[in-house]
């Protein structure tokens, strides 16, 4: 049986900023559930590898691990500094309650289980989580796997590849980091500091650009 889980939208606080996409649904996992994951400290080495955050939480809440990557998204959402774990974001402990939800009323889809949504960390950090069931840890029961995929560093990525392939100044760069995030025109105007209408110009200009390069 196929899980399907609709949430809202997430977000750790009010933002003007865009409401990203609504949040997907659940679907069939492409990986295999880990049959021997025996040693949690060694799998806590291995999520260490991992350039997406992951977290590792129990159905009560209690974080059992975090990576490097998600302690920086964290540290990033709350404006801290502080070298310690931060704590889970309650946005993200939101969508694990989804999921706890959804498996105390269908248990035997437990494997079959992965919750998607974009998250709103704070105005300037959007993830796309997503929050699966993990079994097979010798000595614990049944836990979260949370993934977190940082959308805003994707889109700086993209941004900048956009910029060398369609020769964009680096403002329409910023433009463009800004719209592969959703941001509407006035959003944008409000992060750049520029007009609407500049903004639109901007636009017009990238998308004239991209066309010259990759013509219908």
């Amino acid at each position: 049986m196929l899980a399907v889980l609709n949430t809202p939208l997430l977000r750790s606080q009010p933002s003007s900023h865009p409401q990203a996409v609504q949040p997907e649904r659940a679907e069939r996992s492409p990986h295999r559930q880990p049959q021997d994951l025996d040693d949690l400290a060694f799998f806590q080495a291995v999520l260490e590898g991992f350039m997406d955050g992951v977290v590792l939480v129990t159905s009560t809440g209690k974080v059992l691990h975090t990576n490097r990557a998600a302690q920086r998204l964290f540290q990033q959402a709350s404006n801290s500094t502080h070298t310690e774990n931060p704590g889970l974001p309650p946005c993200i402990w939101h969508l694990c309650q989804w999921a706890i939800a959804y498996h105390n009323d269908y248990p035997q889809d437990e494997q079959h289980l992965i919750l998607e949504a974009e998250v709103l960390l704070n105005e300037q950090v959007n993830v796309r989580a997503r929050v699966r069931w993990l079994s097979g840890l010798r000595h614990h029961d049944a836990c979260l796997l949370v993934t977190l995929e940082d959308l805003t560093q994707v889109a700086q990525q993209l941004a900048i590849a956009a910029m060398h392939q369609y020769g964009l100044t680096p403002r329409e760069a910023e433009v463009w980091q800004y719209r592969l995030q959703g941001y509407s025109y006035q959003q944008m105007a409000q992060e750049l500091h520029i007009s609407e209408n500049t903004v639109k110009k901007h636009i017009k200009n990238i998308l004239s650009k991209r066309r010259s390069v990759q013509p219908d």
